[in-house]
């Protein structure tokens, strides 16, 4: 369920594309804010569309489109199984799957999929999103196609987050309750009780969930996944104090471009976070610290966040890389770092290609990055190269970083890099709880 609704949050704030924006250029659906207009065109609708074409139009009104590409970037084709039968953008389908399998009704849960009907039943939906929250007094939704008006908006051209009230909406709404129970979540749980797999693993250890079956039972029934804690467990024992990476999250990384406004949040929507230590600076060369990263290194100790960090070198000759090498090491001496360490290879000026290091020659900059991997390497970290996939393919020749990691950057949703990677950056543009404006987000292979 946090899957679903994270995934569906990343999405707040996307408008559709008008047909001559998306004639222009197709690839504009995958821009949040650009090309907006008033004729259907959305990424949505298209993945859909693509993955089942019998029953998912496009261009179309696409606010059941929307919860079921959520669903789906969640689940993949299991998806079609939680939402209890199939894919479809005809809202009044949808709701006769769930009806079909007896799970339909008309109480407000987390993590539902509410349908607004004008007569009560099934044959009367006209629109549908996801329930996020639900208080004593309201349910939350985010849907698809609408607008950030406090009424029911169908056709309203954007994905927004809404509220309305329980008993105002009595009688016209139903709910269909997904089966969660179908796939294996590490985290099924979000109210603020819920405690990470840290803190349980150490109530284990401290006896309070018993043992054997019985502590298998009892950590299934409240929500948490067995096998993860008792790994976890099995690692602190061993004295490995690293928190656990939850892989169902995604992992943003923060720079001094970033502001952030409440770290609690942060930890509750990530699975960790990866920091920018410094750069050489492409005009003058001088190696400098981002100017946030103390800050925020010291917070996601504090908040016991999964962290690692990446590096912007521009060297152009082997002494300036070791030079990289050392000031990299001897920052990262005594971190418990959850990731590997990262060289950011990329354009420097952005505005006129011209940064000391941008026009290095293919074999000369893969030279110079594998001058810094490999004493990093050799004092025992893990370490690999963040790059955007036009970049890997055609700045750097990856066969001379055979062994090393990659983090590829490329906003879509498949990644096409052909090479070996162990992260992908898919947006710049998500929002993440906690974090103010645009934040970039990854997810690991």
């Amino acid at each position: 369920m946090n899957r679903v609704i994270q995934i569906a949050q990343n999405e707040v704030g996307y408008l559709e594309k008008s047909k001559s924006a998306y004639q222009k250029n197709k690839n504009i659906i995958y821009e949040k804010t650009a090309g907006a207009g008033q004729d259907n065109y959305t990424k949505y609708g298209k993945e859909m569309h693509d993955i089942l074409p019998s029953v998912m139009d496009f261009p179309a009104y696409w606010c059941d489109a929307f919860v079921d590409w959520c669903f789906y970037k969640a689940y993949g084709a299991k998806a079609k199984d939680v939402i209890c039968g199939n894919f479809d953008d005809y809202t009044v389908n949808s709701c006769r799957y769930y009806e079909k399998a007896n799970r339909l009704g008309t109480t407000p849960q987390k993590g539902a999929q509410v349908f607004f009907t004008k007569n009560g039943k099934s044959n009367g939906c006209h629109h549908t999103g996801i329930v996020y929250d639900v208080d004593n007094t309201y349910f939350y939704t985010i849907e698809g196609n609408t607008s950030n008006s406090n009424s029911v908006v169908a056709n309203g051209g954007c994905v927004a987050k809404k509220k309305y009230s329980i008993s105002a909406y009595k009688g016209k709404v139903l709910f269909g309750y997904p089966k969660y129970e179908l796939v294996a979540v590490a985290q099924t749980q979000t109210r603020s009780s819920t405690k990470s797999i840290d803190e349980i693993a150490r109530e284990v250890i401290a006896g309070k969930w018993g043992s054997g079956e019985d502590r298998k039972k009892r950590l299934t029934n409240a929500g948490y996944n067995y096998s993860e804690v008792q790994a976890r467990v099995n690692q602190i024992l061993k004295g490995d104090n690293k928190p656990t990476i939850n892989r169902n999250l995604p992992i943003i990384d923060l720079s001094h471009h970033n502001t952030v406004s409440d770290w609690n949040k942060i930890a509750k929507s990530v699975g960790g976070v990866i920091l920018r230590l410094g750069y050489r600076s492409y005009g003058g060369g001088v190696i400098t610290t981002d100017k946030k990263y103390n800050e925020f290194l010291a917070q996601v100790k504090s908040h016991n966040i999964p962290y690692g960090i990446y590096f912007f070198p521009t060297s152009i000759n082997e002494a300036e890389a070791n030079a990289e090498a050392d000031y990299i090491l001897k920052m990262v001496s005594g971190l418990n770092l959850s990731f590997p360490i990262y060289l950011d290879s990329e354009i420097a000026d952005t505005k006129t290609h011209n940064g000391r290091s941008d026009n290095l020659d293919k074999e000369t900059r893969t030279r110079l990055l594998k001058v810094i991997l490999d004493r990093l390497k050799a004092k025992g970290y893990d370490c690999g190269v963040y790059a955007s996939t036009s970049w890997l393919n055609n700045q750097l020749n990856m066969s001379k970083l055979n062994g090393y990691k990659v983090w590829v950057a490329q906003y879509n949703t498949v990644c096409t890099y052909g090479g070996s990677y162990n992260m992908w950056q898919y947006s710049s543009k998500a929002q993440i709880d906690g974090v103010v404006g645009n934040c970039d987000v990854s997810k690991l292979k």
